[in-house]
């Protein structure tokens, strides 16, 4: 099975996370004065919205031995798979485009637009 549209934005974000450090969190990501950070709790706060879940379900964010990234897209992808499988047809556009956007948002944070 082809995976959906909101399946391959929450891999790409998931992929964006995967590269993002403790430090890279303050790092500005959006003109509105939103940092890594900050998106990173929008995402986590949205998906388990959606999948009528508490966000502290995501876990911890950063496993203490990793040390090519923060963690991140793990915690990300607990509660993304939940809101993936919960999403009803019209709130996955939705989701989709701001996983989508905020993906770029991080990208562009972290210097990897161009990746």
């Amino acid at each position: 099975m082809e995976p959906s549209a909101l399946e391959r934005a929450i891999a790409r974000l998931a992929a964006s996370f995967s590269e993002v450090t403790e430090g890279d969190l303050a790092l500005p990501a959006r003109a509105d004065g939103a940092t890594v950070g900050d998106l990173y709790r929008r995402a986590v706060e949205r998906s388990a919205a959606v999948a009528g879940l508490d966000p502290a379900l995501a876990g911890p964010a950063a496993p203490a031995d990793d040390l090519y990234g923060g963690g991140y897209d793990v915690a990300y992808r607990r509660v993304a798979r939940a809101a993936a499988r919960a999403t009803r047809a019209a709130d996955a556009e939705a989701l989709e485009r701001d996983t989508a956007a905020w993906a770029r948002d991080v990208d562009r944070a972290l210097g990897l637009e161009d990746v």
